[in-house]
């Protein structure tokens, strides 16, 4: 412990590579380091932020876990469910984890415009559905009245109103290909806008008891239930829990999650983790290759200082932790600028959105962040122990200095 005291003691007091060249070198290092860590925190964000923002979309659109028959398919025209028994339901709804339950039904069909068609998704939802992503994504107007009487209402995305010249308060007719074809009239209350194509190009919102009536249900038929989670990351645990409670009195239904619908997109979320990593890697190479760079220039210009060094007695692993001590306030440097630098731009596109990206393509129309501070952290002190470790390989050589040689050696 004292060894280690005097060498750092050694290393504040005397300044070993101090000359013009070292000194451009120094910068160059703690540059590429900075750069090297800004990439680092920028990626990590940015891939938190798609999966998040995503996640997120498609559960304000589908909820987190369904309840649906246990021969259900993919498609939107599902066989449809009773109502689930009251003591089951409040069962689920008990859950610590579970935010609401409520029946849903699905009626793809045509909205029809002026000289135009649209395809859509009619979903109808209960009262006891939370609607609070639809109200976030407002653009215009309210959301669908789900009173005593049935409301012909309906919320479109902004892209359907585009290409169908729609507006709120205006009548838009529907058609229904089943046999025998149904045509249906509702008045736009309200459009959103996710951001996210591949639900705005479809999703019409509206009263549940629109859709039981074109699909010739009754009051107690529709297409399933649909949970809302309080906390995503235990769907996992509250899935399991609400199977426990449905099986338990009804095995002829089945219990899915919105991971299991989107696989596609999900899959598509997880490749972005081995990009991150690829980053990451790339990145520290980098940086750890300019560090030994810069401290092996910094030895070879500090030659007469290993020279008196040793005359006076020290160790090779003395003279070590002296310039990876030099090293490591490099590296602390470099790693503070990056993160500063990094989290002014992270936070710069959070309130702007300035960096736009193609919704079709990727989902959201722009550039989504998330800033976890531990994230940034346990990154950064990652990146300060693999490039001070990775120091000790280039600090090695000092053992080949002789002391008589380094005292004849001019800088």
């Amino acid at each position: 412990m004292i060894g280690w005291k005097n060498d750092i003691w050694i290393g504040r007091k005397v300044t070993v590579g101090s000359d013009d060249k070292s000194a451009i070198m120094i910068k160059v290092a703690s540059i590429t380091v900075a750069v090297s860590m800004a990439v680092m925190v920028v990626s990590v964000a940015v891939i938190m932020g798609f999966k998040h923002e995503i996640s997120s979309k498609i559960a304000g659109f589908e909820g987190h876990i369904h309840i649906v028959n246990l021969d259900n398919n993919r498609s939107y025209e599902k066989k449809p469910i009773a109502t689930l028994d009251k003591s089951i339901a409040d069962k689920i709804r008990s859950l610590p984890n579970v935010k609401s339950i409520s029946c849903y039904g699905y009626k793809p069909g045509l909205l029809l415009g002026n000289n135009d068609m649209h395809g859509m998704v009619l979903k109808g939802v209960d009262a006891d559905a939370d609607l609070s992503f639809f109200s976030r994504t407002l653009t215009r107007g309210r959301l669908p009245e789900n009173g005593a009487e049935r409301s012909k209402e309906i919320i479109v995305s902004q892209q359907m109103a585009d290409a169908l010249l729609l507006d709120t308060g205006r009548h838009v007719e529907a058609i229904f290909v089943q046999d025998p074809p149904r045509r249906d009239r509702f008045v736009v209350c309200g459009i959103y806008d996710s951001s996210l194509a591949e639900f705005d190009e479809l999703m019409v919102l509206t009263d549940i008891r629109n859709v039981r009536r074109l699909n010739n249900w009754g009051d107690s038929l529709s297409s399933g239930y649909e949970i809302t989670l309080r906390d995503h990351t235990l769907l996992d645990k509250t899935k399991a829990e609400v199977e426990t409670i449905v099986f338990d009195t009804d095995r002829m239904l089945m219990v899915t999650d919105y991971i299991e619908r989107n696989t596609a997109i999900f899959d598509w979320l997880d490749l972005q983790d081995t990009n991150g990593v690829v980053i990451i890697t790339i990145m520290l190479i980098v940086a750890c290759f300019n560090m030994a760079a810069m401290m092996l220039m910094i030895m070879a210009r500090s030659t007469r200082f290993i020279g008196i060094m040793k005359t006076l007695g020290s160790r090779n692993v003395s003279l070590q932790r002296i310039f990876i001590y030099r090293a490591s306030t490099i590296a602390l440097k470099g790693i503070v600028w990056g993160d500063i630098a990094a989290i002014v731009l992270l936070a710069i596109q959070k309130i702007t959105g300035i960096v736009k990206l193609d919704s079709t393509g990727y989902f959201i129309s722009s550039v989504p962040v998330e800033l976890n501070v531990w994230h940034i952290m346990l990154l950064s002190l990652g990146s300060y122990i693999v490039i001070i470790i990775t120091q000790i390989i280039p600090t090695m050589i000092v053992s080949g200095f002789s002391p008589a040689e380094s005292m004849k050696y001019k800088e």
